[in-house]
């Protein structure tokens, strides 16, 4: 499973892909469907096709799975930077 970036702002999104592969590490062309879940819905929620977005600051696990074959990536949620500050 890879995703372009593992850390994400809040209110940011990223897609992550998985793909199934054999035994020998070879890339499996079936239609085995591919499930993702987040092991914390409240830092990272992540959508049925792997697109996972920021929710607030901390690490969540997003997994992958068919089947029986299973894999996760750690995804670092950071809170946005203040780029500036005005007053009036």
């Amino acid at each position: 499973m890879q995703a372009a970036d593992s850390t994400l702002v809040v209110g940011d999104s990223v897609e992550v892909f998985a793909f199934p592969v054999n035994a020998r590490g070879v890339l499996e062309l079936c239609t085995a469907e591919i499930e993702f879940a987040s092991s914390d819905p409240g830092v990272a929620m992540v959508s049925s096709g792997g697109r996972v977005a920021g929710v607030s600051a901390g690490t969540a696990y997003i997994r992958a799975s068919a089947g029986t074959a299973r894999d996760s990536l750690p995804m670092r949620v950071v809170a946005a930077a203040v780029a500036s500050v005005a007053t009036r």
